[in-house]
């Protein structure tokens, strides 16, 4: 019974992340952008063009348009990051888990008295699954959730090379979903 729960629970956090890594392709950036004026906006990128950001307000629904020498600094994070994170660390966790802990098991000596049980190695794998899947758990969502962010002045060059990570990462993205807009039409 215990070896079909974890069987169960082993191609479930594998199936878990298929569908992360599937939902990896269309992520879109979260920023949150301090102006020279001072000003803190948050959103979410839309696209980027040589010198300017535009950008989708969050909780205005209106579309911005910064130019770079607007920006004194911004911090990027990938949307649905911390979800990600957070299963791919839980699906590592309980799978290293369980394999450590069915690894650890060792039979009781035959000299055992009155209070010896031997659950056998299902159990010490189901407690190392779910020990895994807690310190997992953690430890990718602070991952996942980790964003990057960057102090810009205004003779560093270091707009330009943030501005290139957003456009090269939104235009790979439009190539995919150009890509599967070809392969879906008839």
């Amino acid at each position: 019974m215990i070896i079909k729960l974890l069987r169960t629970l082993i191609l479930s956090v594998f199936t878990l992340i298929l569908t992360s890594l599937q939902s990896h392709a269309q992520s879109i950036y979260k920023v949150k952008i301090k102006t020279l004026s001072g000003d803190m906006i948050k959103g979410e990128v839309l696209f980027v063009k040589e010198d300017s950001l535009c950008m989708m307000v969050r909780g205005k629904n209106q579309r911005l348009i910064l130019v770079a020498s607007d920006i004194q600094s911004l911090r990027i994070k990938r949307r649905g990051g911390t979800t990600r994170g957070f299963i791919a660390g839980a699906s590592i966790g309980t799978l290293l888990g369980g394999v450590i802990g069915f690894a650890s098991y060792s039979p009781p000596s035959p000299s055992c008295s009155l209070y010896c049980f031997d659950f056998g190695p299902e159990y010490d794998a189901l407690g190392g699954a779910l020990v895994g899947f807690a310190a997992g758990s953690i430890c990718g969502t602070l991952v996942g959730s980790a964003g990057k962010k960057f102090e810009i002045d205004k003779g560093n060059g270091k707009l330009n090379e943030v501005m290139d990570y957003i456009k090269l990462d939104s235009s790979k993205r439009d190539k995919k979903r150009k890509k599967t807009s070809r392969t879906n039409s008839p």
